[in-house]
């Protein structure tokens, strides 16, 4: 019972400011990925740690988005919440190419999968982060009434 009230109290700390300053965090690193990409000289253990950090930091967004919008009823405030990607198989089969390619050990593997999926990645990141941020404005607006 303990851990269910201390989990409904890190759900009402959940605001759209806070998931905003996510999507910055999680831009940033975006942001680092792309240097990873472009350098003449791949540094594998600054990927990994930069791409693990990038999938913690959607995976953890992904779940408190979820329940911010739940917690609004969203739906009921014509949220199109349906349009939210929460879990969404494009971005974990991209996720999953790059896992793949990280454990078969192959660099030249890896830099395929990079240059493909890691791309396309980062692309549909920020699609979902700039669809995101209309619903938060749409939100915002409909509980100012």
């Amino acid at each position: 019972m303990h851990s269910n009230s201390s989990k409904s109290k890190a759900d009402k700390k959940i605001s759209l400011k806070s998931l905003q300053k996510e999507h910055d965090k999680i831009e940033q690193e975006l942001q680092e990925l792309e240097v990873i990409l472009e350098d003449k000289e791949f540094n594998h253990s600054n990927f990994l740690h930069v791409f693990k950090k990038v999938c913690d930091l959607w995976d953890s967004h992904e779940t408190k988005e979820k329940y911010f919008f739940e917690s609004l009823n969203a739906r009921e405030m014509g949220i199109p919440v349906d349009t939210l990607h929460f879990n969404n198989p494009e971005l974990r089969g991209h996720k999953k190419v790059l896992q793949e390619a990280i454990k078969s050990g192959s660099e030249f593997e890896l830099k395929v999968a990079l240059e493909t999926d890691g791309r396309m990645l980062i692309g549909k990141l920020r699609r979902d982060i700039r669809n995101d941020n209309e619903l938060y404005y749409k939100a915002l607006r409909e509980a100012r009434g």
